[in-house]
């Protein structure tokens, strides 16, 4: 079973191995190993920097990879999605779990209207970004100069309308409201789960719920 939790210190060593493991370093925009010293500077600023919201990725408790959300622009309501995998773990569709529960938390927790990342041309992680329901809205041809040539980077997005949509779809693969009935934002009806899935297949994509309700009148925290 995969969650999320905040970082913890006695991990830092951990991730910094990981961001320096050439499987993964190959992929990200670094050009070199990230020193110790620059580590640290990053951690602190992360730690205090409202515009970046990182997370350990774990796996029947033991830390699996890390994942977050930065630039995070509260006015346009957007932010860039990171996400890694020890090379240890991979394979295990442990990415793909923590992408979707990441994508819970930018939409439902910190109230994003859109989430897009990037990817440098090469990388299989499209099949993960499509199969989440991203969508690929264009490329930066020869942004990046990696390994002695110039790659294009792809950029990937999904609105919230979307992932709410898809939640409605396929319940066997993204999560449902934790209680039976939902609030519908158009008319403040109340519906059962049942109705709330029937009628998504209606919708024209907004984004149509905003409280889920323990039961019949009593609304329940997100």
């Amino acid at each position: 079973m995969i969650n999320l939790g905040p970082l913890d210190k006695k991990n830092s060593e951990w991730m910094l191995k990981c961001r320096n493991h050439p499987s993964i370093m190959k992929w990200c925009r670094q050009v070199e190993e990230i020193p110790y010293e620059h580590h640290w500077r990053w951690w602190d600023k992360q730690d205090q920097d409202e515009s970046i919201q990182m997370y350990s990725i774990y796996a029947d408790g033991g830390i699996v990879g890390v994942c977050g959300l930065t630039s995070i622009d509260r006015v346009n309501s957007r932010a860039e999605f990171s996400l890694y995998i020890s090379p240890t773990y991979q394979g295990h569709g442990y990415a793909k779990e923590a992408l979707k529960l990441l994508l819970e938390k930018g939409f439902y927790t910190h109230n994003l209207n859109s989430i897009w990342g990037e990817m440098i041309d090469g990388n299989m992680a499209e099949k993960l970004f499509l199969s989440v329901g991203m969508k690929h809205e264009g490329t930066r041809r020869s942004f990046y100069y990696k390994d002695g040539v110039y790659r294009d980077a792809h950029l990937y997005s999904i609105m919230r309308e979307e992932y709410d949509l898809l939640k409605c779809n396929d319940s066997s693969k993204y999560l449902v409201p934790p209680g039976p009935y939902v609030e519908s934002v158009s008319d403040g009806e109340l519906l059962t789960e049942g109705e709330w899935r029937s009628s998504c297949d209606e919708e024209t994509g907004s984004s149509f719920w905003t409280r889920y309700y323990d039961q019949k009148g009593e609304p329940e925290d997100k």
